[in-house]
């Protein structure tokens, strides 16, 4: 039929389409009586997917998302507490305890060996932080037991002030020689000169402070 010319190719191209049409409704009716819909509108039906719109994001979530990016643009604010004078104060005792024991430990004589300890002056009840070398103690001593003998009150004031000079020259050549009791020495005093500023400034209006 291809090959034919004329009427006949033209005759033959109208049985082809005429077979190709009877072909398809053959098949469209078979397809109705088993309920299904035919090829050409199935075909169709299992397009909708394409024609949806696409999922969204859940609204929580992009919610979350504007709030996390709103949260991150703000500081973050530290609020520290002022410290008590009693922790500045047993800070600068702990500091001070741990310069002294450096000293005690490369100093050779334990005469002038530093030692502090707590005890109530002649007349308070408040006991106070004392830190005094050793040969104070000594010499008071003496003093006292002379005292007591009855070879009459010996003042040890100048005994006492001839050793203080000794002890300088010892503090003196400890800190060039030794730079980590130089260091311990450096934060004690800058510890004890803010809890002195500190004080000042809390107690400004009250007569008693110095």
């Amino acid at each position: 039929l291809l090959l034919a010319t004329g009427p006949v190719a033209h005759g033959a191209l109208l049985a082809q389409e005429a077979l190709i049409q009877e072909l398809q409704a053959q098949e469209s009716r078979a397809q109705a009586s088993h309920g299904q819909e035919p090829h050409a509108q199935s075909s169709h039906a299992q397009e909708p997917n394409a024609q949806e719109p696409p999922p969204q994001e859940p609204q929580a979530q992009a919610t979350g998302s504007v709030e996390d990016d709103r949260y991150d643009d703000l500081e973050e604010v530290v609020v520290t507490a002022p410290r008590t004078l009693s922790a500045m104060r047993a800070e600068i005792d702990a500091v001070q305890n741990r310069a002294f024991a450096l000293f005690n430990e490369l100093n050779v004589d334990n005469d002038y060996d530093i030692v502090c300890r707590r005890e109530t002056p002649t007349g308070s009840h408040i006991p106070v932080r004392v830190c005094r070398p050793r040969y104070v103690d000594r010499l008071e001593a003496e003093a006292t037991q002379d005292f007591l003998a009855g070879d009459g009150f010996f003042d040890p004031g100048g005994d006492i002030m001839y050793h203080e000079d000794i002890l300088k020259q010892k503090l003196a050549r400890m800190v060039e020689e030794h730079p980590e009791f130089h260091a311990a020495l450096e934060e004690y005093y800058r510890l004890q000169s803010a809890y002195e500023d500190e004080r000042r400034e809390r107690f400004r209006d009250s007569w008693f402070v110095r």
